[in-house]
């Protein structure tokens, strides 16, 4: 009988492990995009949209371009970062 339970609660922590990741995935939202200012760092802005689908960088002398995509379904926003300060944001979101 505890053999049968430790099974049971194994699967159930790992059901609510992948509820609590794909809860986590969905920071794709216009009320997030809205929070994203000119000048925030890649740092802050992942701490509101996640991680990005995709990350581009071009290094010049002096210069650091990196672009973040996020993609979520239908909804894209593209993020462009030089030196580490987000320097403009667009996007096509939906609910």
């Amino acid at each position: 009988m505890i053999s049968t339970s430790k099974s049971l609660t194994r699967t159930l922590l790992a059901v609510l492990f992948a509820v609590s990741l794909s809860a986590c995935g969905n920071k794709l939202t216009p009320a997030n995009f809205e929070k994203i200012e000119t000048n925030m760092t890649t740092v802050e802005v992942k701490t509101i949209l996640g991680e990005p689908t995709s990350i581009e960088t071009q290094d010049i002398p002096l210069l650091s371009t990196t672009r973040y995509v996020y993609q979520k379904g239908s909804n894209e926003v593209t993020l462009v970062f030089l030196n580490d300060k987000l320097m403009s944001k667009s996007g096509n979101l939906t609910q």
